[in-house]
């Protein structure tokens, strides 16, 4: 039997190439050449740019999507739902004239205050407060908004209403019964109670000073 002695295994890390008769030994992973490959260092920092820029472009259209979605707040739609608080009026003699103020606050969609009657008064002319040459007038207004999901103020000042030609003498302490009519809501009957001048300039102070 003839034995066959096996070639010699080469190693992977080399080849021999012939070039011009001359033999050469050629390394098949040659080191690498500068300005041509990038260690691990710097091969992790190229990922981290890659993988920063992908989240930033998935992540900004969702956020732009969902500022467009939610937008401002809208206020409220439908029928009024309106509340009145706090209401008064100043003391006077009869057949003088007296003001009412009071806050409105609403909950539902807009309205508008267009008139008030008491049985006290010949007459209930709503008024705005307005600055001219240095003073304050009162002008006669047809009505007074009240937006939806806000709240408007009856106040010295600013807008109020004028109850002229009082039939009794209104005495601090004493209550007022008015309506209030809405351009879309029910009338709704408020009982103010009567102040004395110091004491409306109390509530001046404190609307103006909240601080105990």
């Amino acid at each position: 039997m003839t034995s066959v002695t096996p070639a010699p295994r080469r190693s992977p890390r080399c080849r021999r190439r012939t070039r011009g008769g001359h033999t050469e030994v050629v390394d098949p992973h040659p080191p690498d050449e500068p300005g041509t490959t990038m260690g691990p260092a710097e091969r992790r920092g190229v990922l981290r740019v890659i993988i920063g820029f992908a989240v930033v472009a998935v992540v900004l259209p969702v956020v732009g999507l969902l500022v467009v979605l939610r937008g401002d707040d809208p206020a409220p739609s439908g029928p009024p739902e309106l509340v009145v608080d706090g209401p008064y009026v100043t003391a006077a003699d009869v057949g003088g004239v007296s003001a009412l103020y009071l806050e409105i606050a609403n909950g539902g969609g807009a309205d508008r205050l267009v008139g008030v009657t008491s049985p006290v008064a010949g007459q209930a002319v709503l008024h705005a407060t307005e600055a001219r040459d240095g003073l304050l007038l009162m002008v006669p207004i047809e009505g007074l908004p009240v937006a939806a999901g806000g709240a408007t103020s009856l106040r010295p000042g600013g807008a109020h209403v004028m109850l002229v030609g009082l039939t009794v003498a209104l005495e601090p302490g004493d209550e007022v019964v008015a309506e209030l009519r809405f351009e879309r809501a029910a009338p709704v009957t408020v009982r103010a109670v009567v102040l004395s001048p110091a004491e409306v300039l109390d509530r001046i102070d404190a609307a103006e000073d909240p601080r105990p």
